[in-house]
């Protein structure tokens, strides 16, 4: 039942994320400046920009869990994988052109790795 509701979120996320300017899904668009929002809990905040960065973030985390490309230990939550995104993009800034799902999904892998 969790794959097939990771497989709908996905294919959810895919089909909002075509319907979206090229620019809006690279790192340094409107889900980094959600993910930001979100960890800042900014009161004035893009509220929609912090819904659609929880649940990409969400969704990377469980995928990269499911394919083993990173193998935390007990429950990560939202807030603490965003930061890890953030962190992420703010060391490695020649990497900010990237779409933003595959690279919190390496950002995940590399804070939390399969051993």
């Amino acid at each position: 039942m969790r794959w097939i509701l990771t497989l709908v979120l996905l294919g959810g996320a895919v089909g909002s994320a075509a319907a979206q300017p090229a620019d809006s899904i690279v790192a340094t668009g409107p889900l980094l400046m959600g993910c930001r929002s979100l960890v800042e809990n900014d009161p004035d905040g893009n509220q929609m920009g912090m819904g659609a960065c929880a649940g990409a973030v969400r969704a990377a985390v469980d995928i990269s869990r499911e394919i083993r490309r990173s193998c935390p230990e007990g429950y990560v939550g939202v807030l603490e994988a965003a930061r890890v995104v953030i962190n992420f993009v703010d060391e490695k800034p020649e990497r900010k052109s990237e779409h933003f799902g595959p690279l919190a999904m390496t950002a995940i892998g590399y804070r939390w790795p399969c051993r």
